[in-house]
């Protein structure tokens, strides 16, 4: 197909979703999206090279040039929702990148407009009717006030787990978690080495405490459809407390299962109000960096979010599904995304923690015996 087909196919066919979805207005505030129709940026770019360069050897500063340049950091108020950039490859092939204002839509949200966007592309006949009921069903509250947080100098990686390494964290903690998922034993050895990390580089351990991300959409009572669009996310916090035991992997998976299952059960409970679950929801991320009640220095505060078992393969927009599914690390402190890899068993983990943390953190032998490292 040549570009010029390509670029009329994804750019006409993005009109509908976004016609139902407010991305192709402008957040006026924290409260208002004013839906001008003023559409959405849409880039497209050229390659000097073969889109097997990148999958065989995917370095973030190479990846980055695929994405809207510097779009993370910039003010959503100002700028598009959504932006889209089209990178056409010497050989044939594309990227589509896609930045959306988390304001607006979560996740969950993103992979149904990404599918949806695919089905009109490729003429499907499928009928798009996303859902707007999460408003009316969870009435909007008060919000802390989040600063920024402490600028420092930060480093990012990313890691690989393949199917059989996954299979061998999961034995070890067999005879003490039943069935234990591939985000739990990634999730829980990357936060064991992040903590053995910091204190390895400051010589002490402070508390720490991790906060993971949960879709909540098939988890509250009623259950809503995973078509109904916005922000319904919830996080769910693991501590651990300052003295110089050894953190043990085991224990970790343990503390995210109870901890996974104790804000679950929570969040499902037929007696829960709307406005209650949303102020349990925000008593839940108090200690979360960057809000008024947190205090870096007296705790180290982790970030988790998983993209696992989203169907974010499954975006075919006429001409196959695609090879790999990827983001760029966040330049955050602590930071960590988990997503699946383009097999669906493994594991892709992006992380991001100061330099001299992460000096060590990819230095970790038991890290390294189950990972690698790019």
């Amino acid at each position: 197909m040549a570009n010029i087909d390509i670029h009329s196919a994804l750019e006409f066919s993005i009109f509908s979703p976004i016609a139902a979805l407010p991305l192709a207005g402008r957040i006026r505030d924290d409260f208002t999206i004013d839906c001008r129709d003023d559409g959405v940026i849409f880039l497209e770019a050229k390659a000097k090279c073969e889109l097997s360069d990148i999958l065989n050897h995917p370095r973030e500063e190479i990846l980055k040039l695929l994405f809207p340049d510097g779009l993370w950091y910039k003010d959503s108020i100002l700028s598009s929702p959504l932006v889209v950039q089209i990178t056409y490859f010497e050989c044939g092939g594309i990227s589509i990148a896609v930045c959306m204002c988390h304001k607006i839509l979560d996740r969950s949200s993103m992979c149904s407009f990404m599918n949806d966007w695919a089905s009109l592309a490729r003429n499907s006949g499928q009928e798009i009717r996303p859902e707007f009921n999460i408003g009316s069903s969870y009435p909007a509250v008060n919000l802390p006030i989040m600063k920024p947080p402490k600028k420092v100098n930060c480093a990012s990686r990313r890691l690989v787990f393949d199917a059989s390494d996954i299979a061998k964290l999961k034995a070890i903690v067999a005879n003490e978690v039943k069935n234990p998922t591939r985000v739990e034993v990634v999730t829980a050895l990357l936060y064991k080495c992040a903590i053995s990390a910091s204190k390895a580089n400051s010589g002490s351990l402070k508390p720490t405490v991790s906060h993971h991300a949960m879709n909540l959409r098939a988890r509250v009572f009623p259950p809503l459809s995973e078509r109904c669009s916005g922000n319904l996310i919830g996080f769910f916090p693991v501590s651990t407390m300052e003295d110089d035991r050894e953190i043990e992997f085991v224990w970790l998976v343990k503390r995210l299962r109870q901890g996974k299952t104790q804000f679950s059960n929570t969040c499902s409970s037929e007696t829960l109000s709307g406005k209650e679950l949303c102020l349990f929801i925000l008593e839940s991320i108090k200690g979360l960096r960057g809000s008024c009640s947190c205090n870096d220095e007296d705790q180290e505060v982790y970030l988790f979010t998983s993209w696992c078992r989203f169907p974010l393969y499954e975006a075919d927009f006429g001409w196959g599904k695609p090879e790999w599914v990827t983001t760029l690390c966040l330049e955050a402190k602590n930071f960590i995304t988990v997503m699946d890899t383009r097999e669906g068993d493994g594991i892709d983990a992006f992380v991001t923690l100061e330099e001299e943390a992460m000096a060590m953190f990819e230095r970790d032998k038991e890290l390294l015996d189950f990972a690698s490292i790019y």
